[in-house]
């Protein structure tokens, strides 16, 4: 009787899609977005703090 398992095996790589990695980019973005907002409005309102103090 014939072995019904063959003797070698191939393992596929599954690679990351691009839509993954397009997905996984966005996503950082919107993290780095969101940790930068807060002190970009808070320079925006010091700065026109300063602006209306120094020159009116």
């Amino acid at each position: 009787m014939p072995n019904l398992i063959p003797l070698t095996t191939s393992e596929a790589t599954s690679y990351p899609s691009r839509a993954a990695g397009r997905t996984a980019a966005k996503n950082r973005r919107t993290m780095i977005k969101s940790a930068i907002w807060p002190f970009a409005k808070a320079s925006v309102v010091l700065l026109g703090l300063f602006v209306k103090e120094v020159f009116l």
